[in-house]
């Protein structure tokens, strides 16, 4: 072939190829018409074999798919609902009932160590208790945490116990209260026929009212149980009184009294100890009952509020007839040992026994032990009680005294049934 002539022979025996032609037409030539867009227009993309362009009018869907957008096999049963967070759904852990129940517990055991409200709390740990059981059965049955639960149980039981424990020890400390208040001031429950102590039998009234004082008292022939000779009254031997250094305001007093009737002795006998002001005004009156066997015994008591008033003086005011001596022959006594004392940084210990020559047994018998300074002049005194003196038997005391006391005091002691 001439370079420069027709087309260059095919090496291979066939046509040779022109670089210029394009779709099969020589270049220069017009070729097949170009097809138009839409559908069944042709295309070069492989994806596309049928001829379909990937454009469509609008409206239109392609061919094998819903018009309506729902998936050609139904909806995904695996998909989630729209909001719903991505994954499986896990099961609730939290158990409210046992919240509750800890809650409940811990209110309760806080509230039982106070009094009146220990009341409320036994009620609240028993509620916690029934609401820590309930959920602990409906958690381990849901698979929930029961930790809670059982921690409400727990707690509730403690609070449920405390508080009914804190309930009876606060009851019993309000009664041993009221008992020793009542034995402070020695005051016996009413009798028939007892009387206040601003009016005793007998007519005891202030002086200008024309009453007879201690030492003008007596006991009538009628007064007296069994046979016998008539009685000689009570004596009152020593009284003594001051202030309280561990009350302010208050009064400490001390009557010593006498029996001289060796075959007789007083069950109960009954007076009057009065604080006088300076000017003759009755300050205050305790009413004091006694028992008193052959020989001396003493009383011991406080005056309280006496609404800034000082006494001046103490008096001991008692019936012109005291009712219940009994002439007993040889009915024995009580005596004390030699009081022992011992000091200690709080105060002072005094111990000793009790001996009974009586017939029968003493219950609580009433030991007042008075305080002496070297002086002779009484100081203080403090009582205390022997649970059990029996028939011709002893019985041990000890009472103390929490007030400094001069040094050299000396002690004296004095039992009563």
């Amino acid at each position: 072939m001439s370079p420069y002539g027709g087309p260059a022979a095919s090496p291979y025996g066939g046509p040779a190829a022109n670089p210029y032609q394009v779709g099969g037409a020589p270049y220069g030539t017009p070729g097949p018409p170009a097809a138009t867009y839409g559908p069944g227009a042709p295309s070069d993309s492989p994806h596309d074999p049928a001829g379909s362009s990937p454009w469509r009018p609008p409206g239109t869907t392609p061919p094998g798919t819903d018009p309506t957008g729902a998936h050609p096999l139904g909806p995904d049963p695996a998909a989630n609902p729209p909001g719903a967070p991505w994954g499986p759904v896990a099961p609730p852990t939290r158990n409210g009932l046992a919240v509750a129940a800890l809650v409940l517990a811990i209110i309760a055991f806080v509230m039982a160590w106070v009094p009146v409200a220990n009341v409320v709390a036994v009620l609240l740990g028993l509620v916690a208790l029934v609401l820590g059981i309930v959920s602990i059965a409906r958690g381990r049955g849901a698979g929930r945490k029961v930790g809670a639960g059982v921690a409400g149980v727990v707690v509730g039981t403690l609070a449920t116990v405390v508080g009914f424990t804190t309930l009876v020890v606060y009851e019993l400390v309000s009664t041993t209260e009221v008992v020793a208040e009542q034995v402070e001031e020695h005051v016996e429950p009413e009798r028939p026929g007892a009387v206040p102590d601003e009016d005793l039998p007998g007519g005891a009234q202030p002086d200008e009212q024309g009453g007879e004082r201690a030492d003008e008292q007596g006991a009538g022939d009628d007064a007296q149980a069994g046979t016998g000779p008539a009685a000689a009254p009570l004596q009152v031997a020593d009284i003594a009184f001051g202030p309280d250094p561990l009350d302010e305001g208050s009064w400490w007093f001390v009557v010593t009294v006498d029996n001289p009737n060796p075959d007789h002795r007083y069950d109960s006998a009954e007076m009057s100890v009065e604080a006088i002001a300076a000017d003759g005004t009755l300050i205050a009156a305790r009413p004091q009952y006694l028992t008193a066997l052959p020989g001396r015994t003493a009383i011991t008591g406080t005056f309280r509020e006496l609404g800034g008033m000082t006494p001046d003086r103490v008096e001991v005011r008692l019936p012109a007839v005291q009712r219940g001596v009994v002439h007993a022959p040889g009915g024995g006594a009580l005596t004390t040992s030699t009081p022992v004392a011992e000091e200690s940084s709080w105060g002072t210990t005094i111990t000793g026994t009790v001996t009974s020559s009586l017939a029968e047994d003493v219950e609580m018998a009433l030991v007042v032990v008075v305080a002496t300074d070297p002086a002779g002049t009484v100081v203080g005194a403090e009582r205390g009680y022997v649970e059990l003196v029996p028939a011709g038997g002893k019985g041990p005391f000890e009472i103390d005294f929490y007030d400094e006391l001069p040094a050299g005091t000396q002690f004296t002691a004095y039992a009563t049934p």
